[in-house]
């Protein structure tokens, strides 16, 4: 497992960030975060849903270690963010939510605009560096909102309609990254925003998927971030939309019975938890292991 802040204050938009954390606080069980070698090689950090039985190898991994394990690789010393909203051309399924992207761009925007200062939970990344001397600086800039209308590719995973595996998403990232012409480097990340009824799985077998996976025990993560196995290595993180999940959501998951926990600023206010904890864990840690987990 590794170091997780849940929180942000950044101007009102974050609203369901502070239900979640308050939870967090207080008791109920935590989103947490492990990694996943897939069969490439390459390794995953994503966001358990709330609530779920750690894997044995992150019990059996806390258990040898009692504090955060540094591995020698890189920190991000500053970061630039973009949002990939991907509206596929031949996707049949529920539409994004009014405003959804809009207030993810918000969250990134207002992130961007309190860098450097010490009233919110990104400030605390500076305590991370690295062995070129780096530090996980609260550095950080919001650089423009892509849309791909791209077509979904055949299914590549079988746990919904629309079925995708993280190597597809790469594939997809690579290829639209390619034709804007992106940056692809340790101090830019592209958060790839896929519709409602997109399903992804870590690969082919479906065995750990999106939280809306059609068969519960393969509902297994919110979000998670890496870097690509492509041959010009980019930093990523998958959000697929997970407002209304329960474990995901914190409005779902955690807002006690008639308290009136609305989402205040929108449907994004569902999914800001994930995209929070994904750009903080990505400063730390943007190839996954390789430096404070």
């Amino acid at each position: 497992m590794r170091a997780v802040v849940g929180s942000v204050r950044v101007a009102s938009v974050l609203t369901a960030v502070f239900a979640f954390t308050a939870v967090l606080i207080f008791g109920a069980a935590p989103a947490s975060a492990f990694l996943v070698r897939l069969a490439n090689g390459k390794e995953i950090s994503y966001e358990a849903i709330a609530g779920s039985r750690a894997p044995a190898y992150a019990r059996n991994f806390e258990t040898a270690f009692s504090n955060l394990d540094y591995s020698g690789g890189p920190v991000m010393p500053s970061n630039t963010n973009y949002t990939v909203v991907w509206n596929p051309s031949n996707y049949t399924g529920t539409a994004f939510q009014t405003g959804y992207a809009a207030g993810v761009n918000t969250f990134l925007g207002d992130v961007a605009a309190d860098t450097g200062k010490a009233t919110n939970s990104y400030s605390v990344a500076a305590q991370y560096n690295d062995a070129t001397g780096a530090t996980a600086a609260y550095n950080s800039h919001f650089g423009a909102s892509y849309t791909d209308t791209d077509a979904l590719p055949t299914n590549g995973c079988t746990e919904g309609t629309f079925c995708l595996t993280d190597a597809q998403l790469q594939s997809e990232l690579d290829t639209f990254l390619a034709s804007k012409g992106a940056t692809r480097d340790l101090t830019h990340e592209y958060f790839l925003l896929t519709p409602p009824d997109v399903v992804t799985c870590f690969d082919a077998t479906g065995t750990q998927c999106s939280g809306n996976a059609i068969t519960p025990a393969a509902q297994a993560f919110c979000a998670y971030h890496s870097a690509s196995a492509t041959t010009t290595s980019f930093l990523y993180a998958n959000i697929p939309d997970m407002s209304g999940i329960v474990g995901c959501d914190p409005f779902v998951t955690f807002c006690p019975s008639g308290a009136g926990c609305n989402y205040d600023n929108g449907p994004a206010d569902g999914v800001l938890s994930a995209v929070s904890h994904e750009t903080i864990e990505t400063n730390t840690d943007p190839q996954p292991n390789n430096a404070w987990t």
